[in-house]
C-alpha cells in the first residue's frame, strides 16, 4: 500500500510528544535504577521533530570517553492509546495488562521487524505499563499467530498505512516472557534473570524491569565489563 505521507503527519504530531516523553522516561528511570549506566556512558536518543520520517524511532547509544558515539541498538517505540475497543472500558489499559480483554499484544505489521529493528516497545498512555519485544534473529514472524486489521483503533481511523498489526498471542507472550528474580514489594534492584525471553512485560511502574531487560539482552560484554568496574568506583 502506498504511504499516505498527509495521514502519516497527522498522526506524528498528535503522537510525537508522547514519544519524546518516553524517551525522557527511559534516561530518568536508568539514572534512578541504574545510575551507573549513565556515569559509564549510555543514554537513550530519540530522533530529532524535524526528522519525523527517519527509520528509527529510538536508538541506545554508548558515548566513549573521547566522545565518539556506538549505536548499541535501534528501535521502534509506540504510544499505546488503544489495543483493541471492543469494550470501552478496558480500550487503554493503566497499570496492568487487561489480560481478560485483550486476547493478543501487537506491533505494527508495516515495519520490517526482521531486517531493520532490533526491539518494539509499546507504552502505556500513563506510562505505567510497557512490553518490549527483543525483534532480533527474525522473532516477530517466527511468532506471530497471524495478520489482522484493528479497524477500531482510534489512533489509525484516518491512517489507512497503519492499520495492520501483527498479534503475539498470550500463550506466545508467556512461553517467550522475560522473568526477573527479584522482590517488588521491597523495591529492591533486579538482581537476576529466572526465566530468559524476548519479550518483557512490565506493569505497575517496574520501569528497573524494562531497563534491566535493554542491559541483558543488549549490551555487549565489553560494555558490560566497563559498567562493573564504573560501579567499583
Amino acid at each position: 500500500m502506498e504511504k499516505d505521507y498527509k495521514a502519516v503527519g497527522e498522526h506524528f504530531k498528535k503522537y510525537c510528544e508522547a514519544e519524546y516523553h518516553t524517551i525522557d522516561l527511559l534516561n530518568e528511570k536508568m539514572l534512578k535504577c541504574y545510575p551507573e549506566f549513565v556515569d559509564t556512558g549510555v543514554s537513550f536518543f530519540g530522533k530529532k521533530i524535524e526528522d519525523q520520517y527517519n527509520r528509527f524511532d529510538c536508538r541506545l547509544i554508548f558515548t566513549k570517553p573521547n566522545g565518539k558515539k556506538v549505536i548499541i541498538v535501534r528501535g521502534e517505540l509506540e504510544y499505546g492509546a488503544d489495543q483493541m475497543r471492543h469494550d470501552e472500558a478496558w480500550r487503554n489499559w493503566d497499570y496492568e495488562f487487561p489480560v481478560n480483554y485483550w486476547y493478543c499484544v501487537s506491533l505494527l505489521s508495516r515495519k520490517k521487524y526482521d531486517e531493520n529493528f532490533q526491539f518494539f516497545l509499546r507504552v502505556s498512555p500513563s506510562f505505567k505499563s510497557a512490553y518490549v519485544i527483543d525483534t532480533r534473529n527474525n522473532f516477530v514472524s517466527k511468532n506471530q499467530d497471524k495478520e489482522y486489521d484493528m479497524l477500531h483503533d482510534s489512533t489509525n481511523e484516518q491512517f489507512d498505512t497503519n492499520k495492520g498489526r501483527i498479534p503475539l498471542s498470550w500463550e506466545t507472550v508467556r512461553k517467550n516472557q522475560m522473568e526477573f528474580d527479584h522482590n517488588r514489594s521491597t523495591g529492591k534492584d533486579v538482581v537476576k534473570i529466572k526465566n530468559d525471553g524476548n519479550i518483557c512485560m512490565m506493569e505497575n511502574e517496574y520501569w528497573n524491569e524494562i531497563i534491566a531487560f535493554f542491559a541483558y539482552k543488549f549490551f555487549p560484554e565489553k560494555l558490560k565489563a566497563l559498567i562493573k568496574k564504573q560501579k567499583r568506583t
